[in-house]
């Protein structure tokens, strides 16, 4: 019993680095696409004092990415354990910080 649970573990472990890996890998695609497509912006038919306001929003969007889908991983591994109660947390404070750096 205690050999199966031992496998359990190590097998919970791979799955969650293999599944953070991803969340980065896919993290840092996003932020390189966004980042360099701000160009396509101009082609939208937009005014251009619209797309030079879009530019610097795209770059906070962009690299705000990597942080949230890296947290996404954890998140579905915690929820996928039970543990919502951490994730629910970590949301709730995110939440709280938002708000205060908005205003």
């Amino acid at each position: 019993r205690s050999r199966r649970k031992k496998k359990s573990i190590e097998e919970g472990r791979s799955v969650f680095h293999h599944g953070l890996y991803l969340c980065t890998i896919l993290g840092v695609f996003l932020f390189v696409l966004i980042f360099f497509s701000k160009p396509l912006i101009g082609f939208m038919g937009q005014p251009d004092n619209v797309v030079e306001l879009a530019k610097p929003y795209l770059d906070i969007v962009a690299f705000s990415l990597i942080p949230l889908i890296i947290f996404q991983g954890y998140k579905q591994f915690a929820d996928g354990m039970s543990e919502t109660k951490y994730s629910m947390w970590a949301t709730i404070l995110g939440n709280v910080v938002n708000v205060v750096l908005n205003y």
